[in-house]
């Protein structure tokens, strides 16, 4: 109050008490209660006496250093329950100043420790209130710094996202051609042997201008590896721990790794006397074209169907290649009547077929037999004669 004597003009008003939860609570949060009770208690206070009086401000006090740090923070960096209480306190008293008491001073530790009615009735510190508060209002500031943000408790966790852009992880999808891709790669490891030849002094070794292709088949072997390390991490690193494959098509090929590091289908070749270049890789398709970026699986059924296509045509049209056709090298005489033969059963085994004897033939245009009629216990057929195995006269 102004021009008034400072020893008549503090008086208390009202006092304001409230039990503690049940719930067990930290002591920064209590008192943190406390001051939203004084906030409440104050609001209502400031509402009845502004009609009568002209407040000029409003002064609050606390004895706790966290509560007054809080107070003087955003409330948005902590945890709810804090960040809640703050922002109603900020909202109930915007331009109240929030100071610090020691707990000595502190009249509402008279309440909230306990006290004696007898003792009560002449407390002093209780009914008049701290000795600061008759002092003048101008070393009222105090001089007790907050707390560092960084020291205080409920804190709320800060999630720190970044934005990487997508890096393309196939580096050789770059490239327009395998071939340029090829050369490249073998000019690069050319010149990488070559700085390092540098470095421990080694003579220089003049490679032709043109690559070898012991070069360019080093440099297959590492494009080959790489673009496995992208399509097959998980095959890779099963095959590495040694651990069973789980992908069932993948498992079908008996997949291994040779020792360039390189993932090679396996099964019967594994064991045979031919090189690891002569054996099949496990590859994918690369892409081509403007065609939608296909998944692993879309792409590894492609490649099965390109395996299955090419092992029809391998099997049906090179393999019978390898036969030896004796008669289209050699003369062979055409069956005559009264020959025996064997006629071949393809729905029954070998040891079954039946045994008969040649009663006409079919010549064809050509003069050469094409159709034989044969004589059998089971009665007379009619066969091709590729169909029939003459059995020796001797």
């Amino acid at each position: 109050m102004a021009d008034v004597d400072v020893n008549a003009s503090v008086f208390l008003i009202g006092t304001k008490t409230k039990l503690a939860p049940i719930k067990s609570l930290t002591i920064p949060r209590l008192e943190l209660n406390a001051a939203l009770l004084l906030a409440r208690w104050l609001s209502r206070v400031r509402d009845i006496l502004a009609p009568q009086l002209n407040i000029v401000g409003i002064n609050a006090w606390s004895d706790s250093t966290i509560v007054l740090s809080w107070l003087g923070a955003p409330n948005e960096v902590f945890k709810i329950y804090v960040s809640n209480r703050v922002h109603q306190i900020r909202t109930l008293l915007p331009d109240c100043r929030w100071r610090h008491v020691d707990s000595v001073n502190n009249p509402a530790d008279c309440a909230s420790r306990g006290i004696m009615p007898a003792t009560l009735a002449q407390h002093k510190l209780y009914w008049h209130g701290p000795q600061l508060a008759y002092g003048d209002p101008s070393e009222w500031d105090d001089a007790r710094s907050p707390l560092p943000l960084c020291d205080l408790p409920e804190l709320r966790p800060v999630s720190c996202a970044a934005r990487v852009d997508e890096i393309e992880v196939v580096w050789f999808n770059r490239f327009s051609s395998y071939d340029r891709m090829l050369r490249v790669v073998a000019y690069m490891r050319r010149f990488i042997a070559a700085g390092i030849r540098r470095v421990r002094r080694q003579p220089d070794h003049i490679a032709p201008a043109y690559l070898q292709k012991s070069e360019l088949d080093s440099a297959a072997r590492i494009l080959e590896a790489e673009s496995q390390r992208v399509h097959f991490v998980v095959l890779l690193h099963e095959l590495s721990t040694g651990k069973h494959v789980s992908s069932k098509p993948l498992a079908r090929l008996a997949p291994f790794i040779d020792p360039d590091g390189v993932i090679r289908v396996g099964g019967r070749l594994r064991h045979s006397l031919l090189t690891y270049d002569c054996q099949p890789l496990l590859t994918v398709p690369p892409r081509s074209g403007p065609e939608p970026a296909r998944s692993l699986t879309d792409r590894w059924k492609l490649m099965d169907q390109c395996h299955q296509s090419l092992w029809r045509r391998w099997s049906s049209e090179y393999l019978t290649t390898l036969q030896e056709r004796s008669r289209w090298t050699k003369g062979v005489p055409n069956v005559k009547i009264d020959d025996m033969v064997v006629v071949v059963d393809n729905q029954n085994p070998p040891l079954l077929w039946r045994l008969g004897r040649i009663v006409e033939l079919f010549p064809g245009t050509d003069g050469h037999v094409r159709v034989a009629r044969v004589l059998t216990r089971a009665g007379s057929v009619v066969r091709p004669v590729v169909k029939l195995v003459p059995l020796p006269t001797n």
